[in-house]
């Protein structure tokens, strides 16, 4: 078992499906703080049975965008035309600075780990967690290995969450940049409130993952400022 310090806090996970969810609902998040909304969740969630884990919550994220209208239409691409998705509500400049500076504590807290000799593996967005003042920790270390070893076993070479996993990871190959790249994926997550890579099946994902195919930030949110997704 693992000993580690409770942290009053959210996943980014939740986070993410909390602003969906009450978008659905119609509430303007233009002015909300992350560290606020992630206050309210932390005190909801202690009273009820839901688990952070975003395959167990009870409005999943696939019920969100393809159950309501009103969502589909703000951010899933419309299949019927080669133009980008309407984006009817903005989540307002806030939003996107307080992103940016949560992973670049994420970003500062790697380095740190990186600079120990410690390689975390499993970076994806449950795994970050953000407290009531804003502050973002770096949680579960379970996956994580010396940067130094280069033994890998066969059950060793393929580690982590697959949706969030570099490509060289596949190859048993992962190294800083494999942290720094499910960074970069969590963070596309977070700005866009839907993975990066959606397919079901872990063939597909793979294919995509190793090929780069994703949707651009600008055509699955158009309000998300240039400096991010050109």
């Amino acid at each position: 078992y693992y000993a580690m310090q409770y942290i009053p806090g959210v996943g980014l996970d939740m986070l993410i499906e909390g602003m969906l969810i009450r978008r659905a609902q119609g509430e303007d998040l233009s002015f909300s703080p992350l560290s606020t909304l992630a206050g309210e969740l932390l005190q909801s969630s202690s009273k009820t049975t839901v688990r952070m884990d975003q395959e167990t919550l009870t409005l999943s994220r696939e019920e969100v965008f393809y159950e309501d209208d009103t969502l589909d239409q703000e951010l899933v691409p419309d299949d019927r035309n080669d133009g980008p998705p309407s984006v009817t509500t903005a989540l307002g400049k806030h939003f996107y600075e307080e992103s940016i500076q949560l992973i670049i504590q994420a970003a500062r807290a790697l380095h740190y780990a990186h600079a120990n000799g410690v390689l975390h593996r499993d970076i994806k967005p449950a795994n970050l967690i953000v407290d009531e003042q804003g502050v973002l920790w770096v949680a579960d270390f379970g996956m994580a290995k010396s940067a130094e070893s280069v033994t890998l076993t066969m059950e060793e070479t393929i580690t982590g969450t697959l949706r969030y996993m570099a490509p060289e990871s596949f190859d048993g190959q992962g190294g800083k940049e494999s942290d720094i790249y499910s960074l970069g994926v969590t963070l596309y997550e977070l700005l866009c409130q839907k993975p990066m890579f959606e397919d079901s099946t872990a063939g597909q994902l793979i294919r995509r993952i190793m090929t780069g195919e994703f949707t651009p930030l600008g055509l699955v949110n158009a309000n998300i400022p240039p400096v991010l997704s050109e």
